[in-house]
């Protein structure tokens, strides 16, 4: 679930209150200790056809000032929007009280079964922990701008191939998530390396292999 995070909006709202409160300490000061009437005389001089030059620097900086605000406003209202946008997207699956982690393991330097007992363990360990309902593993985490596409076709229509992003997940990647399965079954620890691949499809996909017939026990190159 996209939202706002208080404390960096805490420090980003402190953070601009102190460059305000910094930006006008030095011409305040410098009006305090200076001499108030000269300004005023020299507004009058470029107001009656005075040196023109005397009052430009300052409107240039009044026309920055004024053009800054503007884009930070409009900045900002684009940014709530965007946010409110966000929160109204639905990801496909339930975004509430999970945490997504990176495990890297060096394939260099570890086996294939090294590196399954790596990941193994690393779950174990994980749902031991408290307050841990589920735990999975994936090649592609949800939303984290890794997205990984192949080429599928059907048995029927396999000089048709449709491209369309995958996934490797663990057995439990869909109830860890919530997302539904509509037909069949999802993964489950009977399918493991050496074992019939299968694969679990989005309904858009099987609609556009299958149409509306039953995708369940049809076969994908």
């Amino acid at each position: 679930m996209v939202r706002i995070d208080l404390r960096a909006f805490a420090f980003a709202l402190s953070a601009a209150l102190l460059c305000a409160t910094l930006c006008g300490l030095a011409p305040a000061l410098r009006a305090l200790r200076g001499d108030l009437v000269a300004p005023i005389k020299s507004d009058a001089a470029g107001a009656t056809g005075g040196p023109a030059g005397a009052l430009a620097p300052r409107k240039l900086l009044v026309v920055v000032q004024v053009a800054l605000s503007v884009l930070l406003l409009l900045g900002g209202s684009l940014l709530v929007r965007t946010l409110r946008q966000a929160q109204k997207v639905d990801p496909g699956f339930n975004p509430r009280h999970l945490f997504l982690a990176t495990l890297f393991v060096p394939r260099a330097s570890v086996s294939t079964d090294g590196v399954i007992a790596v990941y193994n363990k690393t779950l174990e360990t994980v749902r031991r922990l408290p307050g841990a309902q589920a735990v999975n593993l994936c090649y592609n985490p949800p939303l984290a701008g890794i997205f990984r596409t192949t080429e599928v076709a059907s048995q029927e229509r396999p000089k048709a191939p449709i491209e369309t992003g995958y996934n490797i997940v663990a057995p439990g990647y869909f109830e860890t998530l919530g997302i539904p399965i509509v037909q069949g079954r999802p993964f489950d620890l009977h399918d493991r390396r050496g074992a019939a691949p299968v694969v679990v499809v989005s309904r858009a996909l099987a609609r556009k292999l299958w149409g509306e017939e039953n995708p369940v026990g049809r076969s994908v190159t």
